[in-house]
């Protein structure tokens, strides 16, 4: 299909695949436009530790700050997740709470292919 394939995520017991091509960032069946892309922030337990946002639609990155309310996972882990907000609504990509660093590399992942693609068109 054309797709760049940037993490395996965990999703029960099966995996979803985050990809991209030239136009689009893919989570298993969700497209977003990447042209349509204001922020994108990796979340640790519901709260960002780091953020991007476009230039070009700096106001809708600002109108929604993204934050979650943490969900208690049973066994004191972390959980990270990616947000990506867009013009047409927020996606919200799971990275899990696997031990031993898994889910924090899968995150950082997703985060700076959204990332390297947010400064490439602030700088276009």
């Amino acid at each position: 299909m054309g797709r760049r394939v940037i993490a395996e995520l965990p999703k029960g017991d099966d995996l979803v695949l985050f990809s991209e091509d030239a136009g689009y960032f893919y989570y298993g069946d969700r497209a977003v436009d990447k042209d349509l892309v204001a922020a994108v922030r990796v979340l640790i337990n519901g709260s960002p530790i780091a953020a991007a946002t476009s230039r070009r639609l700096a106001r809708e990155a600002a109108e929604h700050p993204t934050r979650f309310d943490d969900r208690p996972e049973g066994i004191a882990r972390d959980r990270w997740d990616v947000a990506i907000e867009s013009v047409t609504g927020l996606t919200l990509v799971e990275c899990g709470a696997i031990r031993e660093r898994v889910s924090q590399e899968l995150a950082r992942a997703i985060f700076d292919a959204i990332k390297s693609d947010i400064d490439r068109r602030n700088t276009a």
